[in-house]
């Protein structure tokens, strides 16, 4: 049996423009650059050919 851990991460910015960078909210308690942030780990294993009819 085969296993893996997957692993990935992300960070990407992004900046509010228009009204949606004008509104009352932005203004008194936000900021018009946003940021996202995330990040994973995942659990896989192949337990044989038989497990997959797709694989070739």
């Amino acid at each position: 049996m085969k296993r893996c851990y997957p692993a990935g991460a992300m960070v990407y910015g992004q900046r509010l423009a228009g009204d949606g960078g004008d509104s009352p909210i932005m203004t008194r308690r936000g900021t018009r650059n946003q940021i996202t942030y995330g990040a994973g780990v995942a659990y896989a294993m192949d337990i044989g050919e038989r497990s997959n009819p797709y694989r070739q």
